[in-house]
């Protein structure tokens, strides 16, 4: 993997605030996989190798949950907003009816601000290149934690649970560590790509759009 942490750069998100949430908890287990790998489980131990990731380049990162706890969307979001913090990236695992759908997806609000469209195309960028499984790049959706966050804000779909092939990489703590790392990857190269206003908004210098734009199937 080439992305910017493998380069061996340290600091890099020096002085950033960000809160990574790891969807589910307590009694929403979320989705279940074929063999009976738990969302919830996947998504806290991949959010807090992301959390390690990140920390390592100097950011301060808040968690919405570290442990098996059910905490609200609403409840969520007001941990984000309240530490007004730099961007949000929610940790989910994805599901479908059809066992063969597969693969690595993320989420911008359909209405996302310019900020959010370039938080989410960097981390999509890393996970399709940097992952062994199918990218799939980027889909709009009305997911609550993307509509009622005060900052850039994306949710990454690591895997799908229902996909034998998929949650047998989910198994692995090598797949954990590269889904980590490369939403880690992202984020440094979203920092590296924006500048902060003295107003407090964050905005995209490159306009460009990397990767591609799908509806939900």
């Amino acid at each position: 993997m080439t992305g910017a942490l493998s380069t061996g750069m340290v600091g890099l998100l020096a002085g950033r605030k960000i809160v990574v949430d790891a969807g589910h908890g307590g009694h929403d287990g979320g989705a279940q996989g074929v063999t009976g790998l738990r969302e919830k489980d996947a998504n806290l131990d991949i959010a807090q190798r992301l959390r390690d990731d990140l920390k390592a380049q100097g950011a301060s990162v808040i968690m919405t949950r570290d442990d098996d706890t059910f905490v609200s969307l609403q409840g969520r979001c007001d941990i984000a907003n309240e530490a007004d913090a730099d961007i949000f990236v929610s940790v989910h695992n994805n599901a479908w009816t059809n066992p063969a759908k597969n693969g690595t997806e993320a989420y911008q609000a359909r209405e996302a601000s310019e900020a959010s469209k370039a938080l989410t195309r960097n981390i999509s960028r890393h996970m399709d290149a940097d992952l062994p499984t199918q990218g799939r790049g980027i889909f709009q959706a009305g997911f609550y934690v993307l509509r009622h966050t005060q900052m850039p804000a994306v949710l990454c779909e690591i895997a799908y649970v229902s996909n034998t092939g998929d949650e047998a990489l989910l198994k692995t703590t090598e797949f954990r560590e590269q889904a980590a790392q490369a939403i880690a990857d992202g984020v440094v190269d979203y920092f590296q790509k924006t500048e902060q206003p003295a107003s407090g908004e964050v905005l995209s210098l490159d306009p460009e759009t990397e990767g591609y734009l799908l509806s939900k199937q």
